[in-house]
């Protein structure tokens, strides 16, 4: 069911769009690797383990902001700071070293996704 916003809102704002997750998924390593290639750095990091990306590739070029957010129950390694998680681990998969680390309890289902084998 789509949100409405009441009619008392779209008398003072301009309409826009109630902002939805576009799609979810479970963040396997080769993803991880992936985005890091294809995205880079993140441009914000979170002490919940949230990295953020601000990029121009939506429909006709406007900023779409891509977020990756961690496994329920993420703790942060105590080796490694809140902005260096995502490109310390991403490296080390793409090197095959250690990261720092379990990936599995640092990214993969989000929560509230149920596991579907």
């Amino acid at each position: 069911m789509a949100r409405t916003r009441p009619a008392s809102a779209s008398m003072m704002a301009p309409s826009v769009p109630d902002l939805v997750p576009a799609c979810v998924w479970r963040a396997r390593p080769e993803v991880i690797v992936a985005l890091d290639d294809l995205f880079g750095e993140p441009v914000d990091a979170y002490v919940n383990g949230a990295q953020v990306w601000i990029r121009d590739n939506g429909p006709s070029g406007i900023a779409l902001e891509w977020r990756l957010h961690p496994v329920a129950g993420y703790r942060r390694p105590s080796s490694i700071g809140t902005y260096e998680v995502f490109s310390a681990t991403a490296l080390a998969l793409a090197t095959g070293a250690t990261p720092p680390g379990a990936p599995q309890r640092v990214v993969g289902r989000p929560r509230g996704v149920a596991d579907r084998r």
